[in-house]
């Protein structure tokens, strides 16, 4: 059975190798909290050894975050900063890969007001939208992956130690990723092969409808459109 430094360094080549598929030559632009830095290193020194010709990192705190939206005024979080957008912008013009590392504690702004958190969430939509269309539209690779941090796995495990649920919480991500495969590369290809076939698959058939039926009651017919194309998007 392998061992949690092997498995670790495996989900790290999986993100850079599998996830955006990093090529010769291209930047690697990072989001992900601080606390994972451990982690992050890792992912550096998979991508620079896949060829990656450089690894950007925007670090991320909860505890500054928390800090900000508890004593910043509101019109900090009406004005999104131009430079960040301008940079992963820039990027992205590079051709650069975007991976992001969401681990954050769901409740960390639970008691903060929302017309700031509202504020926050428009101003950075509007500012972020042009660096958005080369990844919402796919023309540059992007993959978001989770690491445990202390705060959400606790969220997930409340009734053992913090050390115990960031420990349950690593190995339910490992399972779930397949990192508990004695191949977990070579998994996530077969897996994408089988995806391509289900896909090929319907559409030969070209359905009108799908009828979903259940033993609880469940039954739904969905109307496709005509010419419809189903699509595995690969990075």
């Amino acid at each position: 059975m392998k061992n949690f430094e092997t498995m670790l360094n495996e989900y790290a080549k999986l993100c850079v190798k599998v996830g955006i598929n990093i090529q010769s030559g291209q930047p690697l632009v990072i989001n992900a909290p601080i606390e994972g830095a451990y982690f992050v290193r890792l992912v550096a020194k998979n991508a620079y050894e896949l060829g990656a010709s450089e690894v950007h990192v925007n670090w991320n705190d909860e505890v500054l975050t928390k800090l900000k939206f508890e004593n910043a005024p509101m019109e900090i979080f009406e004005n999104f900063p131009k430079w960040y957008a301008d940079g992963l912008e820039d990027y992205a013009k590079k051709g650069a890969g975007f991976l992001s590392i969401s681990a954050q504690d769901p409740e960390l702004l639970k008691e903060i007001d929302p017309k700031k958190i509202a504020a926050n969430n428009k101003s950075s939509s509007i500012a972020l939208k042009e660096w958005r269309k080369y990844t919402m539209n796919d023309i540059n690779p992007w993959c978001v992956i989770s690491i445990p941090t202390k705060s959400w796995a606790k969220r997930v495990f409340p009734d053992v130690t913090e050390e115990e649920a960031v420990e349950k919480l690593w190995a339910a991500i490992f399972n779930a990723t397949r990192m508990d495969l004695e191949d977990p590369i070579k998994a996530w290809e077969n897996h994408m092969d089988n995806l391509k076939d289900k896909v090929d698959f319907l559409n030969n058939k070209e359905f009108k409808t799908l009828h979903y039926t259940s033993s609880n009651g469940t039954d739904l017919i969905v109307e496709l459109p005509e010419g419809h194309i189903w699509l595995v998007v690969e990075q």
